[in-house]
């Protein structure tokens, strides 16, 4: 397991009050258990929580839904590590490919459309 700290504040670095949504994309077998891809809520306190995620593997990522002003949602690989990974520094990934870099692109497209008002072509 991965503690995972979440730190979420709006855009003058006032903490936000909400919570975190966290649902694995498929069912996961842990020993004789079948992990259900159902959503868990974890309260922020004073815009931050610290969660022990299962990490995720080459067959499925963590779905998170920041519940709270302004937040998205964003699928997200949690690596094995012993000690906290901050949210902050995880890299979205593709919900489909699982691929970090079909994200990034995907997303640079569609920003790069609007830049150049492409999309009015």
């Amino acid at each position: 397991m991965t503690m995972m700290h979440f730190r979420l504040t709006d855009p003058s670095g006032i903490p936000l009050d909400g919570y975190v949504s966290l649902v694995p994309t498929r069912r996961v077998t842990v020993g004789d258990e079948i992990r259900l891809p159902t959503a868990v809520r974890v309260p922020l306190q004073n815009g931050e929580a610290t969660v022990d995620m299962l990490p995720s593997t080459t067959l499925w990522v963590w779905r998170v839904a920041e519940l709270v002003k302004g937040g998205i949602t964003r699928y997200v690989a949690v690596p094995d590590s012993e000690g906290t990974v901050e949210y902050a520094a995880l890299e979205s990934v593709d919900p489909a490919s699982l691929d970090v870099s079909s994200a990034s692109a995907v997303s640079y497209t569609h920003l790069r459309a609007h830049e150049t008002d492409s999309y009015l072509v």
